[in-house]
């Protein structure tokens, strides 16, 4: 098994790694990520044989999904929308 302080060589015995550091970056690429599992799992609504009564209500769900790194600029504001 593969452990966190195995990947730092350079440590004492006994000595913690350095703490994880989180950048903006990384959270919206999160934030990305996890959108485009959300429409991914969507997809199959809008299919041209998808009847409207369930293709209508998953396209402002994902239209919202799309302009969520629009809409928000921090992975702490962001809200996802209801899937209906």
């Amino acid at each position: 098994m593969t452990t966190v302080t195995s990947f730092w060589t350079d440590l004492e015995e006994g000595q913690e790694p350095p703490p994880l550091v989180v950048t903006p970056e990384m959270e919206m690429e999160w934030l990305r990520n996890t959108r485009n599992t959300m429409l991914t799992e969507t997809d199959w609504t809008q299919g041209a044989d998808v009847p409207d009564n369930i293709k209508l209500p998953y396209q402002p769900y994902r239209q919202s999904l799309r302009d969520i790194t629009n809409t928000y600029s921090s992975v702490d504001e962001a809200v996802f929308p209801t899937k209906p």
